[in-house]
């Protein structure tokens, strides 16, 4: 039986690193950068279309989903 995680909400965020080009294409130096992202919450939702519609027209906010934890048992590892 697959589990499959359960979608709790819905964060409207920011973060620090708007561009993610690299002077390096080294994996470790993306992953370093990818690593060091700040996420900011501006809001949260429960609705994935209130969420839409708060970020429609503003490209600095990203959406990030936020699933429920799945407690490990048998089945799922």
């Amino acid at each position: 039986m697959i589990i499959m995680p359960k979608i709790e909400k819905y964060e409207v965020c920011t973060y620090d690193q708007k561009s993610l080009s690299w002077t390096s294409t080294q994996k470790g130096a993306i992953n370093k950068a990818l690593e060091d992202r700040k996420f900011t919450v501006i809001k949260t939702f429960d609705d994935i279309y209130e969420a839409r519609k708060f970020i429609e027209g503003n490209e600095d906010y990203v959406l990030r989903y936020v699933f429920k934890e799945i407690e490990p048992d048998e089945s799922v590892h």
